[in-house]
C-alpha cells in the first residue's frame, strides 16, 4: 500500500514536471512568434535581422509543431501509466519515442530549452531503475543533456537566441521576460530533482521491504526447522510406542502359547503317572502325545520370539552379549566354543546387532542339536566397511544343505541389511556372513 502511494506521488511530480516543460516550450515558441510579429509591425525587421545570430524559420509553424510534440509526450506518458504494468514492452517503446521527440523539440527551439530531456530522463529512472541497463540510460541522459546546452550548441550551429528576441522590448519588459524564462528553467530543474528524490525513496522502500521479507523468510525457515525437529521427535516416539505395542503383543502370544503348551504337558504327565502301573501301552501313546505337544509349543514360541531383540543386547553391547552367550553355552551344554573378535566395542545400529547375535545363536544351536558338535569356533572381524562373521564346527555336517527354518531365517536377516551369507560342509558345518556396516552412536 505504501509503495502504491509512493508511485502516485511520483506520478504527480512527473505530471507537474510535464506541465512545466509544456509551458516552457510553448512559451518560448509563442514568444518568438509574437516578437517577430512585433518587429515586423514596427518596420524594424532589417535592423533586427542584421543584429541577431539566426532565424527560426516560420514562427507560426514552429509554435504549432512544438504544441504537437509536447502533446505527444502526454500521450506516451498516459500509455506508460495505464498499460505499462500489463505490457512491459509499452514502457520501452514509449520511452524511446519520448527520447526522439525530445530531440525534435530541442531542434525546433534552436537549443534554447533542453529541459524536455530531463523529463525523458526522469521517466527512464522511474520505470527502468531496476534494469541491468540503468547505468547506460543514466550515462546517455547526462551526455545528451550536456551536448544540447545552447551555449555549447552555438559553437558550431547558427541558432537564434531567445535573448535576441527579448531585446526588442523595453527594459522593464525585458526584465519580466528574462525572469519568466529563468523561472521556467529553474522550475524544470527543481521538478527533476523532486522526481529523482521520490524515485530514490521508492527504491529504498523496495529494498527495505525486500529486507523485511528476507527476515520473515529466515524466521519462517528457522521455525520450519524447529517444527521439523519436533516432528522427527514425534515420529521417533511413535515408532518406539509402536515397537512397545508390538513387543507387548508378542509377549502375550508367548504367554498364551507357553501356558497352553505347559498345561497340556502337565496334564499329560499326570495321566502318565496314573497309567504307569496298569497300562504301559497306553502310557507309551500318552508320552508320544506329550512329545508332539512339546514340539508344537517350541515351534509356536520360536515363531513368536523371532522378531524380538534379545534382552542381553538391551543391557550390553554386541561383543559382550556374544561373550555371555558363548560362556553360557560352555557351562550348560559342555561344548567347547572359541570366540575371536578384533574389535572390543562394536558400534553398530540396532538391526545389525540383532542380525549378528541371532545368526551366532542359531548356528551354535544347530551345531549342537543337529551336528552333534563338540567344538565350535566363532570369528567376528570388523573390516573397513563391513562385518565378517564365520561360525564353524566339528560336527557331522550334512550330505546335502537344505533350506530349513534356521538357514532361511539367517538369509532373510542378512539380506535385509544388504549382506550375503553362505553355508558349506568342511569338516563339519561352516557359515560365513558379510554385513555392510553403518557406524552408529557410541554405547553408553
Amino acid at each position: 500500500m505504501e509503495n502504491e502511494l509512493l508511485s502516485i506521488k511520483t506520478n504527480k511530480i512527473l505530471i507537474f514536471m510535464y506541465f512545466i516543460c509544456f509551458s516552457t516550450a510553448i512559451w518560448i515558441s509563442q514568444f518568438v512568434c509574437l516578437s517577430i510579429a512585433k518587429v515586423t509591425l514596427n518596420f524594424g525587421a532589417r535592423e533586427f535581422i542584421a543584429e541577431i545570430s539566426g532565424l527560426p524559420g516560420n514562427a507560426e509553424v514552429l509554435a504549432q509543431k512544438t504544441i504537437f510534440y509536447m502533446l505527444m509526450f502526454g500521450v506516451t506518458f498516459g500509455l506508460r501509466t495505464y498499460f505499462g504494468k500489463k505490457v512491459k514492452k509499452i514502457i520501452t517503446i514509449t520511452l524511446v519515442v519520448d527520447y526522439l521527440i525530445a530531440f525534435r523539440i530541442i531542434i525546433l527551439l534552436n537549443f534554447n530549452y533542453n529541459g524536455v530531456l530531463l523529463w525523458v530522463f526522469t521517466n527512464f529512472l522511474a520505470h527502468l531503475i531496476k534494469s541491468r541497463f540503468s547505468g547506460l540510460y543514466i550515462g546517455g541522459g547526462v551526455i545528451s543533456y550536456v551536448i544540447t546546452d545552447k551555449n555549447l550548441a552555438s559553437m558550431w550551429l547558427k541558432n537564434y537566441n531567445i535573448a535576441d528576441y527579448i531585446s526588442v522590448y523595453s527594459k522593464d519588459e525585458q526584465s519580466y521576460f528574462y525572469l519568466t524564462y529563468n523561472i521556467l528553467n529553474i522550475m524544470t530543474i527543481i521538478a527533476f530533482f523532486a522526481c529523482c528524490l521520490f524515485i530514490i525513496m521508492k527504491k529504498d522502500e523496495t529494498i527495505k521491504k525486500t529486507k523485511d521479507l528476507y527476515e520473515q523468510l529466515s524466521l519462517a525457515n528457522s521455525n520450519l526447522i524447529k517444527v521439523n525437529k519436533e516432528l522427527e521427535c514425534m515420529v521417533e516416539e511413535n515408532e518406539k510406542l509402536a515397537e512397545i505395542r508390538e513387543r507387548n503383543r508378542i509377549a502375550r502370544e508367548i504367554h498364551d502359547t507357553m501356558g497352553h503348551t505347559l498345561t497340556g504337558i502337565i496334564a499329560g504327565i499326570d495321566a502318565c503317572i496314573a497309567l504307569a502301573k496298569d497300562s504301559p501301552e497306553i502310557l507309551r501313546e500318552q508320552l508320544k502325545l506329550i512329545s508332539e505337544i512339546s514340539r508344537k509349543g517350541v515351534e509356536d514360541i520360536r515363531a513368536s520370539v523371532s522378531s524380538l531383540r534379545p534382552d542381553t543386547l538391551e543391557r550390553l553391547n554386541l561383543n559382550q552379549a556374544l561373550y555371555n552367550l558363548i560362556e553360557n553355552t560352555r557351562k550348560v551344554m559342555g561344548v567347547e566354543v572359541d570366540y575371536y573378535c578384533n574389535e572390543k566395542e562394536l558400534k553398530l545400529d540396532e538391526d545389525e546387532e540383532n542380525a549378528i547375535y541371532r545368526i551366532v545363536q542359531e548356528c551354535i544351536t544347530n551345531a549342537i542339536r543337529h551336528g552333534m558338535a563338540t567344538k565350535i569356533t566363532v570369528l567376528l572381524e570388523k573390516r573397513q566397511f563391513e562385518i565378517y562373521l564365520k561360525i564353524s564346527d566339528n560336527g557331522i555336517g550334512c550330505a546335502e544343505i537344505k533350506e530349513g527354518f534356521g538357514t532361511r531365517h539367517m538369509k532373510e536377516r542378512v539380506e535385509m541389511l544388504n549382506g550375503t551369507v553362505n553355508f558349506a560342509n568342511k569338516d563339519g558345518f561352516v557359515v560365513e556372513a558379510v554385513v555392510p556396516i553403518r557406524w552408529g552412536k557410541e554405547y553408553d
